[in-house]
C-alpha cells in the first residue's frame, strides 16, 4: 500500500505556469497497536515512531516508506 502511493507521487509530474516540476516523497508510517489503542499515551507513542521512521526514510533517499 505504501509503496504504489509514493511510486504514484514520483511519477505524476506537475505544472504550474508552464513550469514542470516532480514530487518526490518520503514516509514513515506505523501501526497501531492494542497497547496503543487503550492505554494512556498512546498516540504519543504512534505519533513518535511514525516520525522516527519518516526521518529514517528521509535519510535513506527519495522515494522510501519506513515503517515505524
Amino acid at each position: 500500500l505504501e509503496e504504489p502511493l509514493v511510486l504514484r507521487v514520483a511519477v505524476t509530474p506537475g505544472e504550474i505556469e508552464e513550469v514542470q516540476f516532480s514530487i518526490t516523497g518520503s514516509l514513515g508510517v506505523t501501526r497501531a497497536t492494542q497497547f496503543d489503542i487503550f492505554n494512556e499515551g498512546g498516540l504519543d507513542r504512534m505519533i513518535q515512531r511514525a516520525d522516527e521512521a519518516s526521518y529514517r526514510a528521509k535519510r535513506a533517499g527519495r522515494n522510501r516508506v519506513e515503517m515505524g
